[in-house]
């Protein structure tokens, strides 16, 4: 039976100061609950910030504890509405 986690779903787009002061202290306070949460990074091409996270938090991101995300692209409402029209 799969036992539904809570995501913190965290998002960064040239903050990587920011993160590194914040993300390390969140995983630690949570490592008791690491089979009921997850934490999600959203990367919007922030320089540095794949490397760090990789070099890290290995061991996080093996067990899925920390799952990491790429991405260049960034929609806004904007946008999405002018593809629609």
């Amino acid at each position: 039976m799969n036992i539904p986690k809570l995501s913190f779903c965290i998002t960064c787009m040239n903050r990587l100061n920011q993160i590194k002061e914040t993300l390390p202290q969140n995983l630690r306070d949570n490592i008791l609950f690491n089979e009921k949460i997850e934490f999600i990074v959203v990367d919007f091409a922030t320089p540095g910030l794949q490397q760090w996270i990789k070099s890290e938090f290995e061991e996080e991101l093996r067990s899925g504890y920390l799952k990491y995300y790429y991405t260049c692209l960034l929609y806004t409402s904007d946008a999405a509405d002018e593809r629609s029209s």
